[in-house]
C-alpha cells in the first residue's frame, strides 16, 4: 500500500505505465487514490528532512496515520452524536467504535491501507455537516466542504457521504 508514496519519494512522480502488470494486463495505474500517497510522501519528507529514499522507513512513517486517524474519527463521532443527543449516547457510541473489534483491527499501527484515513474523513465529514445543520455557522460549512474534498481527493468513499447527506435530505 505504500508502493505509490515510494513512487513518488524515488521517482518524483506516478508513472501513468510503470510496468509493473502482469500478462495480459499492459497497463498498470497506481494514479487512483493521489492524496494519501502524497501525504505519505510529506510525511516521510518531514520525517527524514530530506533525505533518501528507504522503504523500510517509509513503511514505519506509514503506520504512524493509522493509530492517529482512529483517535480522530472516534473523537469526531463523539463530536456528531454529542452535537444531536446527549453527552452519555455520545460516549457510549465513541467507546463502542473505539473497542470494535474490526476497527481495532483495521487501525492498528502497521496497516497502510485507505481505511483509517477513510474512516477519519468520513466521522470528520458528517461531524461538521451535523454541526452545520445544528448552528447554521459558515464555519462549519467551511470545514464540511474541506471534508468532502478529503473524501473525494484521497479515497474511494465519497459515495458514502454523497448517500448520507442525500439519505438526510429526503
Amino acid at each position: 500500500y505504500t508502493y505509490t508514496a515510494g513512487q513518488i519519494l524515488s521517482i518524483g512522480h506516478n508513472p501513468l505505465n510503470d510496468q509493473t502488470a502482469w500478462f495480459p494486463e499492459v497497463t498498470v495505474n497506481h494514479r487512483i487514490i493521489p492524496g494519501l500517497s502524497y501525504l505519505e510522501s510529506v510525511w516521510y519528507s518531514l520525517y527524514t528532512s530530506g533525505g533518501p529514499y528507504d522503504n523500510m522507513t517509509l513503511g514505519l512513517v506509514a503506520s504512524m496515520y493509522p493509530p492517529i486517524a482512529a483517535v480522530l474519527a472516534v473523537f469526531f463521532v463523539y463530536l456528531l452524536i454529542s452535537s444531536f443527543g446527549k453527552k452519555e449516547w455520545a460516549i457510549i457510541a465513541a467507546s463502542l467504535l473505539a473497542f470494535a473489534p474490526i476497527f481495532i483491527y483495521k487501525l492498528a499501527a502497521g496497516e497502510h491501507e485507505v481505511q483509517p484515513y477513510t474512516f477519519f474523513a468520513l466521522a470528520f465529514f458528517f461531524s461538521m455537516f451535523g454541526l452545520l445543520l445544528k448552528t447554521r455557522e459558515m464555519k462549519f460549512a467551511s470545514l464540511a466542504s474541506l471534508g468532502f474534498f478529503a473524501i473525494a481527493l484521497t479515497t474511494n468513499s465519497y459515495l458514502l457521504a454523497i448517500i448520507g447527506v442525500l439519505i438526510y435530505v429526503v
